[in-house]
């Protein structure tokens, strides 16, 4: 018979022990501590597998108790519990080694989700299917992998910043399969295509009759996310207007579809994505400010390609296998000047703008793709001979 995992729960409410002790056990053994110096003697005594720790403590506080279990080298993973919405304290407990969060007030399904997903083993960068579209060995992207393996486990709102084309609904995809709502839906919005008109009925949905022209009812975007992720997609271009509703369902997990007049609840962690500096917009009155705060619980910035220099020959060589596959063309080899044209123009459109170069490319190349292959602005009005390749 397996060894039940032992779980220490450290939260001064009793009616919070009382529930956590009733919902993990027979599953798991558990222990309770009233404060933090007990929960620290408690470590020592049960040599718990987790720790359930309450941020909000009595005598020291629950960071105090996370740093002194990192500065005596307890390698206890902690799962911290914390206001619902107190991202600012979730955020700097990860950063003390918290491996997770659960805002206050938590549902049983959530708290079975969070425990199955530590038990069962985090995913790292190889395993996700998304990541075989980011192509990178650099060490901006690495960064980037390194966040996203931290945070993408929990339900931390994250801000994907970066130019067009530098790939943020891949990483929007990676966040979500790194998560523990890996098997839900992931579902994307493009907020720069929604025209005004229709943003609110495409995101919560309509009932029958709730506007000229709804013969039927049809759910929105909001209720197929529920218990996935919604990828908010350039969120800077929602309407002020909308903005305030957005806000108002991250806040509340609920919303009511158009013509509707039952609440519906939302299971749902939020990924947005900007091309420019958000909190800037923020700040010049263009974008919600307490909409921003509550977004961009994480900021994590994509490189633009010119940043990347040592991934634009990974890039190309990827790009110029796929197409030669696509358009049935024998492998082609790359000529040195051509590569050296590549690696010094600036790409505004970044990898996007890359993929359309070397796709073009490869139509017009016969075995060796070469410098008159490429798009002219890359040639600067340059002439080059045929070279050939090596």
């Amino acid at each position: 018979m397996s060894r039940r995992p032992t779980i220490l729960v450290i939260d001064d409410e009793p009616g919070m022990q009382h529930m956590l002790t009733r919902l993990l056990q027979p599953a798991y053994a558990v222990a309770v501590a009233g404060s933090g110096p007990e929960g620290l003697a408690q470590v020592d005594a049960v040599a718990p597998d987790l720790i359930l720790l309450d941020l909000q403590l009595p005598q020291m506080s629950g960071m105090s108790v996370l740093r002194q279990l990192r500065d005596t080298g307890k390698d206890v993973p902690v799962i911290i519990l914390t206001a619902y919405g107190s991202v600012d304290a979730a955020v700097q407990a990860l950063k003390c080694g918290a491996v997770d969060y659960l805002g206050k007030p938590f549902t049983a399904q959530q708290l079975e989700h969070t425990l199955q997903a530590f038990f069962t083993g985090r995913k790292t960068v190889q395993e996700l299917p998304s990541c075989q579209g980011v192509i990178g060995e650099s060490p901006q992207i690495r960064k980037v992998w390194q966040l996203l393996e931290r945070y993408g486990p929990t339900d931390m709102p994250i801000l994907l910043q970066g130019e067009t084309g530098t790939g943020k609904e891949l990483f929007a995809r990676a966040l979500h399969e790194f998560s523990k709502r890996g098997q839900g839906p992931f579902v994307p919005v493009d907020c720069a295509a929604l025209p005004e008109t229709l943003v609110e009925s495409e995101l919560f949905g309509y009932h029958k009759g709730a506007f000229t022209g709804a013969d039927s009812s049809k759910p929105g975007l909001l209720t197929w996310a529920n218990g996935g992720t919604l990828f908010l997609d350039e969120i800077g271009n929602l309407p002020l207007s909308y903005q305030a509703k957005i806000l108002r369902v991250i806040q509340e997990q609920r919303y009511i579809p158009l013509g509707g007049r039952e609440m519906k609840t939302l299971d749902a962690r939020f990924v947005s994505a900007y091309n420019r500096d958000l909190q800037e917009a923020a700040h010049g009155g263009t974008f919600r400010e307490d909409l921003y705060y509550r977004i961009a619980g994480v900021t994590v910035v994509i490189p633009p390609l010119r940043e990347r220099q040592g991934d634009i020959t990974l890039l190309t060589r990827h790009f110029m296998q796929v197409y030669s596959r696509k358009y049935q063309r024998l492998p082609l080899d790359i000529a040195d000047e051509a590569m050296d044209l590549l690696r010094a123009y600036h790409w505004p459109g970044n990898v996007r703008e890359l993929e359309h170069v070397v796709a073009g490319a490869v139509i017009l190349a016969d075995q060796c793709l070469r410098p008159e292959h490429l798009a002219p602005h890359l040639l600067g009005g340059r002439m080059y001979p045929p070279p050939s390749c090596r």
